[in-house]
């Protein structure tokens, strides 16, 4: 399987980008959804997807960051956050990475103006309270018994669940997985 070439004049129409999106157009390339956990079976060279990686990597945490605005929804993977193309873009020059011609006209044009009706998603700029966390860890718990995941070995627990999270399109490090992990039996705890 290789890529597709874009479709720009597709994508042009579009009001609205996911980063995921946006970083494959760089390239020329035709977005498909987990495109990082596609890449095992794409027929490209192992520098090329590897930069699609680190771009990735670089626009989740200019979005964690603040230097690349979320304009739509913003999801728990900072990959699926909805971004205006002109947004994107000017992020993107500003990293000093290459804009295809088919899409350099969008750079000059004004960011659209958010109508009052869209509702911003409460996860927006809106940490977990104490309480919040704990009821989210427990959920956690409940639902790794069902599945039968053993989250007493946090790190084994957590290989089992990115790779999941890979599958799903939202993917999230093993580090990650296990840090959180290693907060169950307390929240267990405090909750009872």
């Amino acid at each position: 399987m290789r890529f597709k070439k874009a479709d720009y004049e597709n994508w042009l129409r579009r009001p609205i980008w996911t980063l995921e999106e946006g970083i494959q157009l760089l390239f020329g390339i035709e977005p498909i959804h987990n495109v990082v956990g596609s890449l095992r079976r794409i027929q490209e060279p192992e520098r090329f997807k590897q930069e699609i990686i680190t771009r990735l990597d670089i626009g989740g945490r200019s979005i964690r960051a603040g230097t690349l605005k979320v304009d739509g929804n913003h999801y728990a993977s900072e990959w699926a956050c909805e971004l205006y193309p002109s947004t994107f873009l000017k992020w993107a020059e500003s990293n000093g990475w290459e804009i295809p011609d088919e899409l350099a006209g969008i750079l000059n044009s004004p960011e659209p103006e958010q109508p009052e009706s869209v509702e911003q998603s409460p996860m927006v700029d809106r940490p977990l309270d104490t309480r919040e966390r704990r009821t989210l860890l427990i959920i956690i718990e409940a639902l790794a018994q069902i599945a039968k995941v053993a989250t007493d070995s946090p790190y084994a627990a957590a290989k089992a669940i990115a790779l999941q999270t890979q599958q799903l399109g939202a993917a999230v490090g093993e580090k990650t997985i296990a840090d959180k992990l290693k907060e169950i039996p307390e929240a267990l705890e405090n909750r009872k």
